[in-house]
């Protein structure tokens, strides 16, 4: 057999880990297992080095974690979760068709028409074909369960059930493949137990196998206290929920392909702060669910892993979060202009009738990851394809590391009803397609990254949906290009432009503006290239502006100094006449040329624009610095000030000027490599 030659082994891994203590559960894979459904793939994990600190001996270890590695801020995992040989089996269980025989501790196993029942703590191989029966753990201890080549189905209720009073831990034999399912037709009514896997204590799952589960219509692997994967090739099919942690799920490596009916991955318990979390730190994660794709109750936190996720199912797209802001009818009362389109409050969460778990926005929700409470992103590989959220929080979300592609056909690409921070010059957020492309209910701080919204149907940028939050906008750095259809950035509070690049391709029809805000806005730094068609125009006191540019569809619009070095160039998707511009330099502004159409000569970036290169031909435009900011027209609509304007025949005059902080004559950042 097959752990004969792995106990020896054992002994050398134990060694290894005692002598090297590491902060983390990491994994050297090829990229090839992780798609694999076949012996192949598990016999390439067998480069994979997870060693953990040595912890407390085997029979206090159940008692207290308090020396395991902590990864997020949550999870803590130790010897038993990642260990995945033994020295020794107290048995050895050889399944056979609808019996077993058994070699070893033979008063700790039972069997009898095809239930195997473990009544005593210990670690127990398995292996051989179960046709139509249950593995069952009962007792007060910690059971250790070594998968080797095993086959389990039961027709009448879960294929293993672990009802110990202690943890217990599925090891998955390296080169193994494993496959559970059940019926579906449960004989028991205990709802608690319709998963293929079920646990009433902690589960982990830990190995180098494979592990294939099936649930027609029920749950793949249910654990009522805290679930943990540590690695492992995990294929999970389920009718229901694929992975359910009650008071908690930890990933922190193994490869997981999720189909599901319902949610894949979630963690469910209410009222209590301290559990219904999700922590993902390592694996590859690859779900396709008709539910949302991550779920967690209570906060949820990634700090590395690679993750695919496709949500798909259907979504109630007469609710306002789904669809981005909705206006109010506006008072008819004196109102010779049109109404600003202020935010529709939020319809009331509902509750989804089929878990234990609130829902945020309608009682369908498909997600592709979603927080009850605060969300955490600090790194990891992120695609989501969703109908709905690509990423949402009910709480506070920081985004602070990591690499984004978003896709949402019907809904937002990040949306957090607390306040939202992103940060971290390695952040790469492209949305490519959404209603509104990052949402914040309350303050929104982007001091940092890269963010590209290509195809936004409504608002770029939005802060509001809700009377009782501060909606203060503050883009502080980083690089952020918007093409939408309605307002670039629609601030229902302040909006302060303090540092960064921010290029919009704004909006043509004549209620929306490249820029839209409620409160004061201030320019104290940020590079800015906004345009848009005739309409509403808003802006802050000092940038540079005009009504009259004459800018059709893949013109270039260019900024120059007067000597003609190219400050700002951007090629137009739309036929615009207003433009927006400011940088740090001030006063200096005035200066500068405007120049529509013409030839590029150098590079452009993935979205059509660049701070370097040069503008031949071309036609200059008119337009002048404005000396206060747009103010509020009646009816609440945002007008234009006509002394910012040039008169019919004033062409500003263009002093030498030096490039905005920040450019110093280089091409913007450009990706690695296409999105899409």
């Amino acid at each position: 057999m097959k752990h004969q030659l792995q106990r020896a082994a054992w002994a050398i891994g134990m060694m290894l880990a005692v002598s090297t203590l590491t902060t983390g559960c990491s994994q050297e894979t090829s990229n090839d297992v992780a798609n694999s459904q076949t012996a192949q793939a598990s016999s390439e994990q067998t480069n994979t080095k997870v060693q953990a600190e040595t912890t407390k001996t085997e029979e206090s270890s159940d008692e207290s974690e308090s020396n395991s590695i902590d990864l997020s801020s949550r999870a803590v995992y130790d010897n038993d979760d990642i260990a995945e040989t033994y020295d020794s089996f107290d048995a050895e269980i050889t399944l056979n068709k609808n019996s077993a025989s058994v070699n070893g501790n033979k008063e700790s196993v039972t069997v009898a028409d095809g239930n195997i029942e473990i009544t005593k703590g210990g670690v127990y191989y398995l292996t051989g074909t179960l046709e139509d029966g249950q593995i069952n753990v009962i007792g007060k201890e910690k059971v250790k369960l070594y998968l080797d080549d095993v086959s389990i189905k039961n027709s009448n209720g879960a294929a293993i059930v672990c009802t110990n009073e202690k943890r217990t831990i599925i090891t998955l034999a390296e080169g193994s493949e494993n496959t559970i399912s059940d019926g579906k037709n449960y004989s028991i009514p205990n709802d608690d137990t319709t998963a293929a896997i079920y646990a009433k204590d902690s589960l982990t799952i830990n190995g180098s196998g494979i592990l294939t589960i099936t649930s027609s219509e029920h749950d793949c692997i249910v654990s009522k206290d805290n679930l943990k994967i540590t690695g492992g090739v995990i294929n999970a099919n389920a009718g229901g929920n694929a992975l359910k942690g009650t008071d908690s799920v930890s990933i922190c490596g193994g490869f997981l392909n999720i189909t599901s009916e319902n949610d894949a991955i979630k963690s469910t318990k209410q009222n209590d702060n301290e559990k219904g979390w999700i922590a993902i730190d390592g694996g590859e994660i690859n779900i396709t669910a008709g539910g949302d794709g991550i779920q967690a109750e209570n906060t949820l936190e990634i700090t590395s892993g690679k993750l695919n996720i496709n949500t798909n199912g259907e979504i109630d797209t007469s609710f306002s979060d789904n669809l981005g802001e909705m206006p109010k009818m506006p008072d008819m009362k004196n109102m010779p202009n049109m109404p600003d389109m202020p935010d529709l409050q939020n319809v009331p969460d509902m509750k989804n009738e089929n878990d234990d778990t609130t829902e945020e926005t309608s009682s369908i929700s498909s997600k592709g990851i979603k927080s009850g409470n605060a969300l955490s992103i600090k790194g990891g590989t992120i695609k989501i394809n969703s109908t709905d959220h690509c990423i949402h929080s009910s709480s506070d979300m920081n985004i602070s590391n990591g690499t984004f592609e978003l896709y949402s056909s019907l809904a937002k690409g990040i949306s957090s009803h607390g306040e939202l921070t992103i940060s971290g010059n390695e952040t790469l957020i492209t949305i490519e397609k959404c209603t509104e492309g990052i949402e914040s209910k309350s303050v929104m701080n982007i001091n940092n990254g890269n963010i590209r919204i290509l195809n936004a149907s409504d608002d770029g940028l939005n802060t509001g949906g809700n009377e009782n939050n501060d909606h203060t906008m503050n883009i502080n750095g980083g690089t952020i290009y918007i093409n939408t259809t309605s307002d670039g950035t629609d601030s229902n509070g302040d909006t302060n432009f303090n540092g960064g690049t921010l290029i919009i391709l704004g909006p043509t029809s004549g209620a929306d503006g490249s820029i839209d805000g409620d409160g004061n806005m201030t320019l104290n730094g940020t590079t800015l290239l906004a345009l848009s068609s005739k309409g509403m125009m808003e802006y802050p006191a000092g940038c540079m502006i005009t009504t009259s540019a004459n800018i059709s569809e893949n013109d270039m619009v260019s900024v120059l100094d007067n000597n003609g070095k190219l400050i700002l160039t951007v090629k137009a998707n739309k036929d615009f006449s207003d433009v927006i511009y400011a940088d740090n330099t001030g006063e200096n502004m005035a200066s500068y040329k405007l120049i529509t159409g013409g030839t590029f000569d150098g590079i452009l970036c993935n979205d059509n624009w660049s701070a370097d290169g040069k503008i031949s031909d071309g036609t200059e435009g008119t337009w002048s610095q404005a000396q206060t900011a747009s103010e509020s027209g009646p009816g609440g609509f945002k007008g234009r000030n006509n002394n910012d304007f040039p008169d019919e025949n004033g062409a500003m005059p263009h002093d030498d000027m030096i490039p905005p902080e920040g450019f110093n004559g280089e091409p913007p950042h450009k990706p690695d490599k296409e999105y899409f």
